[in-house]
């Protein structure tokens, strides 16, 4: 149950992309002993296809991919959707400071993987994700009085009305003016 209601919690939506198949049937069977629901790709580009109509809060991304690598998907979901937690996974313990720093990379894993610190880094991710939504819901609602000003300014009254245009005077017939 969430914190907020009697309603219950919809499980995390975890994507994980990799081109090693044994890797993405490791991690599946880690996530969903977690109750996650698990998506899987095995290159970045259909990775980046995978997110598009679900509601992914994490991806695990292999950095080192044939032909797009992980850290073009990194950079093309940091564009799209920004509120997605990522995780860099390679076998190489040393980070790219470019991709160390990317906003969204919560974390790097190495491999081989451990279960514990691959399935604490996906939880925090998740929390990461949540703070990220939370926030991003909160900039697109409209301050209430913003709209209320908004509102009265259109339909706000002339405090002094504005005075009727006087007739042009016309000359009486007769007369010589000029």
């Amino acid at each position: 149950m969430s914190e907020d209601s009697d309603v219950p919690e919809i499980p995390a939506e975890v994507l994980i992309v990799d081109d090693d198949e044994k890797i993405r049937e490791l991690l599946t069977l880690w996530f969903k002993a977690e109750g996650y629901v698990v998506h899987e790709a095995p290159s970045a580009e259909a990775g980046l296809a995978a997110i598009a109509g679900k509601n992914i809060a994490v991806i695990t991304v292999d950095k080192d991919m044939p032909e797009h690598d992980g850290t073009w998907l990194v950079e093309q979901v940091q564009k799209t959707y920004p509120g997605i937690a990522m995780l860099l996974a390679s076998g190489d313990d040393q980070i790219p400071m470019r991709v160390a720093m990317s906003r969204g990379i919560q974390g790097y894993l190495v491999k081989p993987f451990k279960r514990t610190l691959v399935t604490e880094a996906v939880k925090a991710a998740i929390a990461w994700h949540k703070v990220a939504a939370k926030q991003a819901s909160a900039a697109k609602k409209a301050d209430p009085l913003d709209d209320w000003f908004k509102g009265a300014a259109a339909r706000k009254p002339d405090l002094i009305p504005e005075p009727e245009p006087e007739p042009d005077p016309k000359p009486e017939p007769g007369s010589d003016k000029k």
